[in-house]
């Protein structure tokens, strides 16, 4: 497809690919941990399949709401991996049984006769059994909603508060459906909104899909420092670069990301 990406974010996308499949996949995750951090890594490569479907659309607006979905599975791996206490990591694992319960009653609630509501009705005494020891064992006296800090208590012990503070809040405003974003969506005088419906806009779109290639690093480097997957620090210091060039660089194929099988 002939878009407005521009070819230096296209190709550091392209790289991310090239990394991530060349790298060593663990055989073995033998931890909470690294079970945690490994599927963060593909919910990540994944949110970025669908951003990119969006920006060769020029939909760079709805590609910023994933990209706060991007972030937070940027800063959730990254403080699991460095910050969270052995404590936290069990919540985190725990939280999917009490999830599960609450998916398990709305899906009886709202959807009845649904496929997912009959799978569930099957395992209904399991995943309540689950989700009443993992409040009793991991979640007595706490929050029952959450299994951990907020992003903003992470981002300071992660000690990146400023990018913090600036990047949610500004995603905040596309996630959300706040006013301050209307000139984005619409054309507007003193009578009347005028939508821009099929007006694609590639600055908003080169802005999200080339911030998401950033994040994208973050979740490399910290997959690689979990696991040693062979990726060289020379490898992702070529993402920045690539977004930084004005022209691509020659050396990297020009072609689509579509993803392949892992080898």
């Amino acid at each position: 497809m002939n878009s407005g990406i521009l070819p230096n974010v296209r190709q550091a996308h392209l790289r991310i690919w090239e990394i991530f499949y060349k790298a060593e996949k663990p055989t073995h995750v033998s931890t909470v941990r690294e079970r945690a951090i490994l599927f963060l890594v593909i919910k990540a490569l994944r949110t970025q399949r669908a951003m990119e479907a969006l920006s060769e659309r020029g939909l760079g607006q709805d590609a910023m709401t994933l990209l706060r979905s991007l972030y937070e599975t940027m800063i959730t791996q990254r403080y699991l991996a460095e910050k969270a206490s052995a404590e936290e990591i069990d919540r985190y694992a725990g939280f999917v049984h009490i999830s599960k319960e609450k998916h398990m009653d709305t899906a009886f609630t709202a959807f009845p006769a649904s496929p997912r509501a009959a799978q569930m009705r099957e395992r209904e005494a399991e995943i309540r059994e689950q989700a009443t020891l993992a409040r009793e064992r991991l979640f007595s006296g706490k929050n029952p909603n959450d299994w951990g800090p907020s992003f903003a208590v992470m981002a300071r012990s992660l000690d990146i508060e400023p990018t913090h503070r600036f990047l949610y809040g500004y995603l905040s405003d596309f996630a959300h459906p706040e006013a301050v974003v209307a000139d984005q969506y619409a054309t507007q005088d003193e009578h009347a909104l005028y939508p821009r419906i099929e007006e694609p806009d590639y600055d908003a779109t080169n802005a999200a899909f080339g911030t998401a290639a950033g994040l994208l690093r973050e979740v490399l480097e910290c997959f690689n420092k979990t696991f040693h997957c062979g990726i060289e620090e020379t490898e992702l210091d070529e993402i920045h670069r690539l977004l930084k060039a004005k022209e691509p660089a020659t050396s990297t194929e020009t072609r689509r990301t579509t993803p392949r099988e892992t080898r």
